[in-house]
């Protein structure tokens, strides 16, 4: 489920809307409820290095963009693909892998309060991602990774939603990022695996264009876990602690059609998340 996403501001939340009008036109609900069905072939080139290649089918099942005033919903569905690389050297083992942007063609509906709903179509492209990472058995037991990510957030410019009485236009044109992580397992014994992990994930949300829609900035992330095998069936359980940065953003810009970026957005944004995990995994 990547790119998933839920944000939600109480009315009143930013009072008069710095320009853009009253409450009404001030974001209220957020959210990105989207599979990706990804289908993939490996061929073992050697005994040391593998190919493998998929399709990745974008099942964006709700897209949900509600203002305080009105509701703004839509769905759709496209096709990427993905490519990837391993190298095995005695202790060391590289990998790489690309996964290609998606541009999903969206349908639905803009429902102002107290009207009658327009049908309404908009195109929402999801990032390209290259990934590179080696991995080191230290000893039997104890292994390390680290791993980089590139993301082009940039082809993420703007969300135009056109609809019977008019459009509706949120400009991001947020940057490409970089993702640092570094992870650690441990085979406590035949079973049991223990597994650390920490990554640094960058924003690509610019001060220009900043949306309370996703009130991002740089990110911290702490995780634990560990899998049991129990023969032919395996359990896994994992812990992260996803630490944002505090964002405080001031802006003397007054907005006319869009608020990104804008005086209507001012404030201190604050946000942790907690994720916890189970997993069943078997083979046959």
């Amino acid at each position: 489920a990547p790119f998933g996403l839920e944000t939600k501001w109480p009315s009143g939340t930013f009072g008069a809307f710095g320009g853009v009008g009253a409450d009404p036109n001030a974001p209220e609900l957020s959210r990105i409820k989207m599979f990706n069905i990804n289908p993939n072939i490996a061929w073992q080139l050697d005994d040391t290095s593998s190919i493998a290649f998929g399709i990745d089918y974008y099942d964006l099942d709700e897209l949900v963009f509600n203002t305080q005033g009105a509701d703004i919903k839509g769905s759709g569905g496209d096709l990427g693909w993905n490519i990837a690389y391993q190298k095995k050297m005695d202790r060391l083992t590289f990998g790489a892998s690309y996964r290609s942007a998606v541009e999903v063609d969206v349908s639905g509906t803009v429902h102002p309060q107290g009207n009658p709903a327009f049908a309404a179509d908009a195109a929402l492209e999801f990032p390209d991602m290259l990934q590179a990472g080696i991995h080191y058995q230290v000893t039997d037991k104890l292994g390390v990774e680290l791993d980089i990510e590139r993301t082009g957030w940039s082809s993420f410019d703007a969300i135009t939603i056109d609809f019977g009485a008019g459009t509706i236009t949120s400009t991001n044109n947020w940057d490409d990022t970089w993702a640092y992580r570094l992870s650690a397992t441990y085979q406590m014994n035949p079973r049991t695996k223990l597994m650390f992990g920490y990554a640094m994930d960058e924003t690509p949300q610019p001060d220009e264009y900043f949306s309370a829609r996703v009130p991002d900035d740089d990110r911290q992330l702490y995780s634990l876990g560990m899998t049991h095998d129990f023969g032919d069936w395996s359990l896994e359980l994992a812990y992260m602690l996803v630490d944002v940065d505090d964002r405080d953003f001031s802006s003397t810009e007054v907005p006319t059609t869009d608020p990104n970026g804008t005086l209507a957005y001012n404030g201190t944004y604050k946000s942790d998340s907690d994720l916890i995990s189970v997993g069943i995994s078997m083979a046959f």
